[in-house]
């Protein structure tokens, strides 16, 4: 066993593990940036601003519960409604988008949300239960 300072070598490299991922949790918190602002636009030109603080940190909860699928989607119909949510990264810079085209189905109180993150080649789809499609819906056009 090797002993530096005190420590043995499986410390020290446990302990460099926990820095790197820590450091790797913040970077990557920091690069993806403030949710400022939700825009929700059922039909052109009309769209719901969505900047309360509360109500933005609710949405983002949902969105990181959903599971996605990196997989490409035709959808037959027209969306029921589309969502922006812009992160603000560096202050006096432009925002960064991730798009969201959202299908409801009403027999089964379900969705299916297709999304696009700027700067990202490939889609993300994700299909909504129940409950999530129903928190999704209140904080949207409440």
């Amino acid at each position: 066993m090797i002993l530096v300072g005190g420590l043995d070598m499986k410390k020290i490299i446990g302990i460099t593990f926990l820095l790197t991922v820590i450091l790797l949790t913040a970077y990557s918190e920091q690069e993806k940036g403030e949710l400022t602002r939700i825009d929700v636009i059922v039909e052109e030109p009309n769209s719901i601003h969505i900047q309360d603080k509360e109500t933005l940190v609710k949405a983002e909860k949902i969105f990181k519960q959903i599971k996605w699928e990196d997989k490409v989607v035709n959808m037959d119909m027209k969306e029921d409604v589309n969502i922006v949510f812009l992160y603000e990264v560096e202050e006096n810079m432009p925002e960064r988008l991730n798009r969201y085209k959202i299908w409801f189905n009403e027999n089964t109180g379900t969705a299916i949300i297709v999304g696009h993150e700027e700067n990202q080649s490939n889609q993300s789809y994700a299909e909504l239960d129940k409950s999530h499609t129903f928190k999704l819906r209140e904080l949207l056009f409440k």
